[in-house]
């Protein structure tokens, strides 16, 4: 068997790690947002990354910040090309849907495909 993840039983439910409830939070205590590819086209269209508001190059809308794909001329249609995408509002714990992925709030935002 292959081990592709190694994470340590926090203890409680704030502390980074697997926590009592059996959540997956950061090093800051906050849940790891999880999305998964489940139409195995090899995009994964994340909740928070795909609105155009945050994922759109201002220079060039049709591309998109952090290397996030756009699939369709529709309104927020941008996605990771991978199978899984897994990412933390990083150490201010604060996402903002009205700013681009690398301002703001979302500037220290870790993402597993940058």
């Amino acid at each position: 068997m292959t081990p592709y993840l190694s994470a340590d039983r926090a203890g409680n439910s704030t502390s980074g790690g697997v926590g009592d409830d059996l959540v997956y939070r950061d090093p800051w205590g906050v849940p790891y947002f999880i999305t998964l590819d489940l139409n195995s086209d090899g995009k994964t269209r994340d909740e928070f990354y795909r609105f155009d508001a945050v994922s759109a190059d201002p220079s060039d809308p049709t591309k998109g910040i952090n290397g996030l794909v756009k699939t369709g001329p529709a309104l927020n249609t941008f996605a990771v090309p991978s199978d899984v995408a897994i990412w933390s509002a990083g150490p201010d714990k604060q996402i903002d849907t009205g700013n681009k992925a690398n301002l703001g709030a979302n500037k220290d935002n870790i993402t597993s495909w940058k």
